[in-house]
Parts: C-alpha cells; structure tokens; sequence
C-alpha cells in the first residue's frame, strides 16, 4: 500500500532535515579538530576519524574548540555507536546522562570518564559485568583520594625481578597485530608526537596508546609497540649521522675548493617566515607550494554523479613534502592554513561543492591531499 502524500512529503522532509545536519556537523567537525578529518565517506566514518584525532589531541593536551550542544544533541540517538562515542566526549556533561544506558560499551566507556564518581557508580550497578566501567570507576576513586593510579611499572616482580607477574603466568591475551601494524603505529606516534621535547616521552605516550586502544577492545603489546618507537627513532638517527658523517663533510669541502671562510648565519625556519609573514591568499599559496614542494595532479570532480553532467576534470594539489625531518605543529598549521586558503578560493570560484583535506603519509615526511565532496 502506498504512502499518503502527506506521509511521503513528511518523510522527504525528515530526510532533507537529517542530511542538513549532517552537513552542519561535518562542517563543525573541520571546523574544530581541522581538515584531516575524513568526511566524505558517511556520517560514521567521519565519527570514526573524529575520535581518532580526538586521541591525539587529548594525548598531547592540545586544545580544541567546542562544538554546540544543540547541533550535537540531534546525534545522541544515532544508530552507530562510534556517532554517540563522539557525542558522548563533545557534550557538555549535563547532557550525559541518557548516554548512561547505552548499549555499547565503548560509547558509555566515553561517558563515564566524563562523569562524577557518584553516576559512574550508578552505570556500574546498571552494568555490573562491564569491567570497563568498574576499571573507570576504581581510577576515579583514586583520584580524589590523591593516590596515582598504578602504572606496570609498580607491579610486583617475579623473584628475579625481571619482568611483572601478569608476564609471568601469561595472564595477558594480545591479539594476532602483525608487525606491519606495530610498524606502522609507531610512525604515527613518532611523527605526531616525536616534537616532544620532554624526557621519556616514547614511554608516557605509548602508554596512553595503548590505553586509548584498550577502551575500544583492542589490546596492543604495550613493550611491542615501544620497541618499534625506539627501533624507528634509532634507524632515524643513524640517518641523520651518516648524512652529517665526516666523509660527507669533507666531500663537499673539496668540492667547494673556496679559500674564504664560509659566513655562518643564522638558520632561519621557512616555515615560520611563511606563516609569519602578512601574504595575500594567492601569494601564501605560492609561497606554501616552494616551502612544501606541493605537487599536482588532475581528478575528476566528485560532484559530476551528482549533478548528472559529464565528468569535470579539477587540477588540485596531491601530495607534499615536509621541509623538516619530522612533522611539527608548525608544519601542520601551515598546511591548515594552506588547504583552508585553497578552500576558499575554491568557494570564491563557485566550486563550493567539493573541498581539500590532507593526512599525513604513512613514510614519515610526507603529506597527501584529497579532493572531496562536501
């Protein structure tokens, strides 16, 4: 039986106003937590993309704007829990209690960390089997008790005192992570957090790795992991060794073959200059494209399967080169800054339509641009 054409005109309505909130939370998203977000590929994945970077930030307690209550709270009774995950940490906390009965963990996981003692107390009686909360719960007690929450390095040792108890009877189940994945978890930390210039940082950020993944059911090998950090930052330094190695050195001394003494001036952060330096936006992304040596590339616009035309060919910016060894917060503002020039622009044009997002490469140094739709 067909729908009344009331109904229908309701539903095309509800579906109108359900895709314009997307909209406006995909926008608040970039807004917020910046362009490496991917937000092109449904409503979950850029939940999914938002949390992870929420991860970093956190980690390295680095701020980032809110997003209003309002437009969050039409999300709260989204159907995928990594949506309600995301809403759960960007709510205010007098909007958290409905998250209290939810029905993954992850997502009430989020919210207890969120909340006073006394509520967690309460989704540990409405969740008495969901270790999580009881783990949350007995941190929290610690806490106000002014007593530090125990690390694995204050555990008991075996009589040998080499390696802590639950290593011992084997009580710890690490899932099949192949070395490819620790590999590669250890770029990314390396690259977003290898600009710490405090002592045994490798250590403190693992652990809130590992930690983070362990809210999401994923256990990580904790020493696993920092192997590979230590083993790629040692593979890193013997790279910068031999490139300043004394051979090399007097190689480009013959080569030279001056008899002035070289003048020694200051070295000067390109980088720095360029976001310091008042450019216009068409002269800031030049500028940006020498710094960075951007590369370019031709896609097809991603908005023709939408406005049934034939296919558009777009020139946009592919790929980039980091001029430090290892990515900086400097560097990746510049980029922010880079990809929301072009972005405007784009606008200006009447291409507003399609956007630019970055991520980082997974070889360390480099960056990698994305032509999406809106």
């Amino acid at each position: 039986m067909g729908l009344r054409l009331n109904e229908l005109q309701k539903v095309v309505k509800n579906v109108v106003k359900n895709e314009r909130n997307i909209d406006s939370l995909r926008g608040e998203i970039v807004r917020t937590l910046g362009p490496t977000i991917l937000v092109s590929r449904g409503l979950e994945k850029m939940a999914e993309s938002a949390n992870d970077r929420l991860d970093i930030l956190e980690a390295t307690n680095r701020p980032y704007e809110k997003i209003r209550p309002a437009l969050l709270l039409k999300f709260i009774d989204s159907t995928s829990s990594e949506v309600r995950k995301l809403v759960a940490r960007l709510l205010p906390e007098s909007f958290l209690k409905p998250l209290m009965k939810d029905s993954d963990s992850a997502v009430r996981a989020a919210t207890a960390r969120r909340l006073s003692t006394k509520l967690v107390n309460e989704m540990v009686r409405r969740f008495p089997q969901d270790d999580t909360l009881r783990q949350i719960m007995k941190t929290k007690r610690l806490v106000e008790a002014g007593i530090s929450v125990p690390d694995i390095d204050d555990e008991e040792f075996d009589m040998y005192g080499l390696e802590p108890l639950g290593g011992v009877f084997g009580d710890v189940d690490y899932p099949d992570l192949s070395d490819v994945w620790y590999d590669t978890a250890a770029i990314k930390i390396v690259n977003t957090y290898g600009r710490n210039i405090e002592e045994q940082w490798e250590e403190a950020t693992v652990h809130q790795y590992v930690d983070s993944m362990a809210s999401m059911g994923i256990e990580v090998d904790r020493q696993k992991l920092l192997d590979a950090v230590y083993d790629l930052l040692e593979q890193r330094a013997d790279s910068v060794l031999e490139e300043n190695s004394l051979n090399s050195l007097v190689s480009k001394l013959r080569l030279e073959e001056t008899l002035v003494m070289p003048v020694v001036s200051e070295t000067i952060d390109p980088v720095q200059t360029l976001l310091s330096s008042n450019y216009s936006p068409s002269e800031y992304i030049k500028k940006f494209e020498e710094v960075f040596s951007v590369k370019h590339a031709v896609s097809k616009n991603p908005a023709t399967r939408i406005m049934l035309e034939s296919p558009e060919q777009v020139k946009h910016p592919s790929s980039a080169t980091i001029p430090s060894t290892i990515a900086r917060n400097i560097d990746e503002r510049a980029i922010d800054s880079y990809v929301r020039v072009w972005n405007s622009r784009n606008k200006t044009a009447g291409n507003n339509y399609y956007q630019l997002t970055w991520t980082p490469d997974i070889i360390g140094g480099l960056v990698n641009f994305h032509l999406e739709l809106k």
